[in-house]
């Protein structure tokens, strides 16, 4: 016989109920916690971070692309075009690092290519919307370093004018006259360094970053972001202390 709601009393009813519900919300959320996946992260620092998620909100390939764009993520810093590692097959080699070295020249434009690579990836990703504006910040950081750095070489090579340019809205026609100006008379590797990697580098840099937010307050609304980021897809951030298993 199958009985209908008339044939229990309403509170037995809305019990029996209440228990179905009960039971169906328990089994949902222990099958979505049996279906979550962890993906264990070394900062910069050397600390792990463990992030728990459901793959059917987001894919392992995707949260590992986004990583980047976390509080504790891979430095966006392109490298410097001094930068040399002996013994690293992309580098012929280091010498002293600086313009007076018979392949410096060679090397830092190894790292100029690196960086644009580097550069070219952020097309490579599909950022959700929760984290669009801190990678478009990124991405326009890291390609007026490119700027500079491409500015930086070419007047390094002997074209005397190249430092005469605009890297995203910073003319240094404008901004950093007195730079461009010494880059002019400067004769020996050496000057030429100090002009362009550090008079003139400086000054563009900080024409560039003026208009933002200090370094500590951008970090802190960045944060945020990745926080929001989080929420929205479920994902649960863990720091790992040190000892501990890594694995669980």
């Amino acid at each position: 016989m199958v009985l209908g709601p008339s044939y229990f009393c309403g509170d037995e009813l809305m019990t029996r109920i209440a228990a179905v519900m009960l039971g169906a919300f328990v089994f949902v959320n222990q099958a979505s916690a049996a279906n979550r996946e962890r993906l264990i992260i070394r900062t910069q620092d050397g600390d792990m971070v463990r992030l728990s998620f459901d793959p059917s909100r987001i894919s392992r390939v995707t949260l590992r692309s986004l990583i980047r764009f976390s509080p504790w993520g891979e430095s966006n810093v392109t490298p410097s075009l001094s930068q040399c590692v002996d013994r690293q097959s992309q580098y012929r080699q280091c010498g002293n690092r600086t313009l007076g070295s018979e392949n410096f020249l060679y090397n830092a434009a190894v790292n100029l290519r690196e960086a644009e690579k580097q550069l070219a990836s952020f097309d490579t990703i599909e950022v959700p919307a929760e984290l669009s504006e801190v990678a478009a910040f990124m991405k326009r950081q890291k390609a007026f370093w490119i700027c500079l750095d491409r500015a930086e070489l070419a007047y390094y090579r002997g074209n005397d004018r190249a430092l005469l340019t605009r890297c995203d809205v910073v003319d240094s026609n404008t901004e950093c006259r007195d730079a461009t100006n010494a880059a002019l008379n400067a004769l020996t590797p050496a000057a030429r360094e100090d002009v362009a990697h550090y008079k003139w580098y400086n000054c563009m840099n900080e024409a560039f970053y003026h208009p933002f937010p200090s370094p500590p307050n951008q970090q802190q609304a960045f944060a945020k972001i990745w926080k929001t980021f989080l929420k929205a897809y479920g994902i649960r951030e863990e720091f790992i202390p040190s000892g501990e298993d890594r694995n669980g």
